[in-house]
């Protein structure tokens, strides 16, 4: 066999400057392909950082106002059932007051930690002040309570009792609900911003 003059040992022709230029693009662009991927690849680790940011901004810098207290799945307002209609009166009264059965939030994230997340109680005759835990990938949430006075109300008591006992939140920045159980039992206490 005769070399075709421009060959390689094999007789295939030199590629062209052209040619050249053309295997690098491919290549180039099969390398900016795997990085893009790659880059793609680890978006969902950066996700559940913004979700955990996005809980401070929907729960601090208002007042949530509750708005039931039942049991989860119900589509009844208050679980409760009152000994008399004298009580579940009294007991409305004291809902229907604004400064009554509130919950506000404070703190900030600053270099990936909470920071300053203090939370703030009010019930009927019960206050209480304390700090807060909340992560916004698993929606786990607690309360650690310093209570001051106590709740004769039933609706008030159990309102005090369930964030003492809180364990999961979901909502956004129009609608919060805790989480608490008792023996048989998870409740709900949702909230609207006031």
């Amino acid at each position: 066999m005769r070399k075709q003059r421009g060959a390689d040992r094999r007789g295939r022709p030199h590629d062209s400057e052209q040619q050249k230029v053309i295997r690098g693009m491919k290549a180039n662009t099969s390398i900016a392909i795997v990085r893009l991927m790659c880059i793609l690849s680890l978006l969902p680790l950066t996700n559940s950082c913004e979700t955990e940011d996005e809980l401070v901004p929907m729960l601090v810098g208002k007042t949530w106002k509750m708005s039931r207290l039942t049991t989860k799945g119900s589509d009844k307002q208050f679980c409760l059932e009152w000994d008399t209609e004298e009580e579940y009166e009294i007991s409305m009264s004291y809902f229907a007051v604004s400064s009554y059965y509130t919950l506000s939030f404070d703190g900030a994230i600053i270099d990936d930690e909470l920071v300053g997340n203090e939370v703030a109680v009010r019930g009927v005759d019960c206050s209480a002040t304390g700090t807060w835990y909340g992560d916004g990938g698993t929606k786990a949430m607690s309360f650690s309570l310093t209570l001051s006075g106590s709740e004769s109300d039933p609706l008030a008591a159990l309102f005090i009792e369930g964030l003492q006992n809180v364990y999961s939140y979901s909502g956004d920045t129009n609608n919060l609900n805790l989480y608490f159980k008792d023996e048989s039992h998870t409740y709900v206490i949702g909230f609207t911003p006031r």
